[in-house]
């Protein structure tokens, strides 16, 4: 991609300055960013969806005041009982579940895949939302079918109501307002207070970009250091040692002894640089807890796999997260130490066929295939 060239997408601006004047710094309304887009899925698409065990679903209704909150998977009947107005149902992790929605995620790929989260659909009817709110991630809010209004804010006052079951901000001021139709987009940067009402029923798809949090960050590193046996055994070899500590009348003060040891074992946890960057590859890479892959069935062999890479054409399974930076290749939280391998098809995701594959790499792709990793188209 030309990151020069302008994008419809963008409202003709180019993504290089799209970045620099926008992402994480202010919204961006774009009027017809995709002309006349209903939806990757439609109204019906989404109600089976919620019905699904795959699917994280849920259904919000606004009663007044008050908020209920359930999580699918639901059932037919129940959803044929829904009010006429006042509801969202909420599907997170469309792109897995329909190839059409993976598309229309990957058209963001300016952005790097590493902060790529996934693409949610809300069906609402009449009056539909989730209240006033704020997300911790970057998103981009395109309409689909139907109109919704959004109220946007870039209030400092982030409190939360009391005793509701969804983040709702206490103290909601609009300073923007929009009416968005099918094909606008309106992007949000974190932290930005925002509320969305449906107009008449419609479908808003909001593709979300995750950045790690500090807590995030340091969970992982403890676990890394967990999961790496020559790392855990030095560890554990150091025990904490507390020579100087004196007899007491008081056994229930945490001595100042017992605090130095944990101050002195975290001093000494440092990181090099190659450490970060495996452990951001890592992190970055590893699917969410509730996705799974499933084998290829029935299995073909090596020698079969080999054949068919020449005549047909390989990709990515949606749920596999494949990155590379100069030292190493990430896929699925696992580590390949070759870097050169392959580059092209983790950004482009397909690969057509060719009879340039290398038996390194053939070895490889053979092995995520055997993974379910990638499949054939």
């Amino acid at each position: 991609m030309n990151l020069k060239s302008s994008l419809p997408l963008l409202g003709g601006l180019s993504p290089e300055r799209f970045m620099r004047a926008h992402w994480q710094r202010k919204h961006h309304l774009v009027r017809q960013a995709l002309p006349d887009f209903q939806g990757v899925v439609t109204p019906k698409e989404v109600l089976t969806l919620a019905t699904r065990d795959e699917a994280q679903a849920r259904l919000i209704i606004r009663e007044g005041k008050t908020w209920h909150v359930e999580h699918g998977p639901f059932s037919a009947k129940a959803l044929k009982s829904l009010p006429a107005k006042n509801w969202t149902i909420l599907v997170q992790g469309l792109n897995a579940l329909v190839p059409e929605a993976d598309a229309l995620m990957r058209q963001f790929a300016f952005i790097p895949y590493a902060r790529l989260d996934d693409v949610m659909v809300s069906l609402a009817a009449p009056g539909g939302g989730v209240g006033p709110h704020f997300d911790s991630y970057d998103v981009f809010l395109l309409q689909g079918q139907g109109r919704r209004r959004w109220k946007i804010s870039t209030q400092s006052d982030l409190t939360l109501r009391a005793n509701t079951p969804l983040k709702i901000l206490k103290n909601f001021s609009a300073e923007d307002e929009w009416t968005l139709a099918p094909g606008d987009m309106l992007y949000l940067p974190p932290r930005n207070a925002h509320d969305g009402i449906a107009i008449d029923t419609c479908l808003t798809f909001s593709i979300g970009f995750r950045a790690p949090s500090a807590q995030e960050i340091i969970v992982s590193g403890l676990e890394a250091i967990v999961d790496d046996q020559r790392a855990l055994a030095v560890m554990q070899s150091r025990l904490s040692t507390d020579r100087r500590l004196t007899a007491t009348t008081s056994p229930a003060h945490i001595p100042t002894q017992y605090a130095d040891a944990f101050e002195r074992t975290l001093n000494q946890m440092k990181w090099a640089r190659a450490d970060a960057e495996k452990l951001a590859g890592i992190y970055a890479s590893t699917p969410k807890s509730n996705v799974f892959f499933d084998a290829p069935d029935p299995t073909i062999s090596l020698a079969q796999f080999t054949k068919k890479i020449i005549t047909s054409t390989l990709m990515f399974d949606a749920n596999t997260i494949a990155l590379y930076d100069s030292n190493a290749i990430y896929i699925n939280g696992e580590v390949h130490l070759n870097p050169t391998l392959l580059r092209n098809f983790l950004d482009t995701r397909t690969r057509p066929p060719a009879r340039s594959f290398n038996a390194n790499e053939t070895q490889l792709l053979y092995e995520w295939f055997c993974c379910g990793w990638v499949i054939f188209q």
